[in-house]
């Protein structure tokens, strides 16, 4: 993990880098190119589904801090995250996938690099019911059958989006 002086100084030489042999109106037009474009549906909580740009990173951050907020009052296992750029970018992104029909996507990472905590926060800001399925040698076929009856569709109950993390 790189230190905030680091990463400052670290985009401060990117962007000189990139601005090299740019008039001053050029380099004006640059300035802020190595911020992510992101487009989010819950910049607004109006329940449509219409992609905006994010503002800046900073209001992302207060967006995402009161979302996490909101699910750990909810009654849910409490999460204590630190919402740094990419874990932000990773999470807008996961809404998104959440949120198409048919959606789905498989999270790849090293254990403890937090991809169940992004899914079970993506899912709760796409208002998705989240279930924590393990599939190890030593699972159970009762914990098994339990989590597939949950998943199949009966007909008095309504279907509902379900996020397995």
């Amino acid at each position: 993990m790189m230190s905030n002086k680091i990463q400052s100084a670290f985009k401060d030489v990117q962007q000189e880098v990139l601005c090299q042999g740019l008039t001053p109106d050029e380099v004006k037009e640059k300035k802020g190119v190595l911020e992510p474009e992101l487009f989010i549906s819950f910049l607004t909580q109006t329940g449509a589904s219409i992609y905006q740009p994010i503002p800046s990173m900073d209001k992302l951050k207060i967006l995402l801090d009161g979302a996490l907020t909101s699910y750990n009052e909810s009654g849910n296992m409490v999460m204590d995250l630190e919402l740094f750029g990419n874990a932000m970018e990773h999470v807008c992104r996961i809404v998104r996938i959440i949120e198409q029909p048919n959606g789905n996507a498989l999270l790849v990472g090293v254990g403890g690099s937090g991809k169940q905590s992004l899914a079970r926060l993506a899912s709760s800001i796409a208002y998705v019911k989240s279930i924590k399925s393990q599939c190890l040698q030593t699972t159970r076929l009762k914990t098994s059958r339990k989590t597939c009856s949950i998943c199949t569709p009966k007909p008095d109950r309504k279907e509902f989006p379900l996020c397995f993390y």
